[in-house]
């Protein structure tokens, strides 16, 4: 699964969820993987690609730009993820 991270200049960038973790009674995200999402308005949908922070992050649900976890698909050999809901980036 993936959630909204943060954005850098109105790119929004995704973290691929690798583990969660309950930490003194508040909730991690414990991301493998830093993509950058590029909207691709013929889809609907952001294309992701890897990040130029590459790395790996431990991020409270508090601090992302939107909790709700996102499925992402391929098309051809694109990864894509599609919002659920209306975020600001």
């Amino acid at each position: 699964m993936v959630v909204a991270h943060w954005s850098e200049g109105a790119v929004p960038e995704f973290g691929e969820i690798h583990q969660i973790c309950i930490l003194h009674q508040r909730l991690f995200f414990f991301f493998f993987k830093l993509m950058c999402g590029w909207y691709r308005e013929h889809y609907g949908a952001y294309e992701m690609t890897p990040s130029l922070t590459q790395g790996i992050a431990l991020v409270e649900v508090s601090e992302l730009s939107d909790e709700y976890p996102l499925a992402a698909y391929l098309v051809g050999c694109v990864r894509m993820v599609n919002l659920k809901r209306s975020i600001c980036f």
